[in-house]
């Protein structure tokens, strides 16, 4: 089976695709057309969000989110340049999350999810104790 490495303008690699041939001659055609029609489509959710619609993609297209995404793996980036990166993929409208910064006091939901229903971290527990609630179940008052 044979691949085919493509470069961008900029010397960025492309991941390696397969042509799906068996032969030098019959992958160089695969690729020919590549270059002429464009890439086909990887199957990954998100990949090259709105432009689903067709079967190929252009090579700069690609291209383009393969120079980003290796700009962004390499660069030193602090807090506000990461903010300013959100800030224009929601202004494409791509992303609607919320983000906040990593740091102190910070937790990932599912952590704070485990934390919020072990009845024995629960800092609001104390509070429930008089009102009849015991760890055996809820008492009659």
């Amino acid at each position: 089976m044979f691949y085919a490495e493509l470069l961008t303008p900029a010397g960025v690699k492309l991941n390696a695709r397969s042509t799906g041939k068996r032969t030098r001659d019959e992958a160089l055609l695969v690729v020919a057309d590549w270059l002429k029609d464009g890439l086909p489509v990887v199957k990954q959710p998100g990949y090259l969000a709105g432009v689903e619609n067709s079967k190929n993609k252009p090579i700069n297209v690609v291209a383009d989110r393969a120079g980003i995404l290796s700009a962004i793996k390499k660069a030193v980036l602090e807090k506000d340049d990461a903010f300013a990166i959100v800030a224009a993929l929601r202004a494409k409208g791509l992303i609607d999350l919320p983000v906040v910064a990593a740091g102190k006091g910070n937790i990932k939901f599912v952590e704070y999810l485990k934390e919020f229903c072990d009845y024995e971290k629960v800092p609001m527990s104390g509070i429930n104790l008089p009102m009849g609630i015991v760890s055996g179940g809820i008492t009659a008052c």
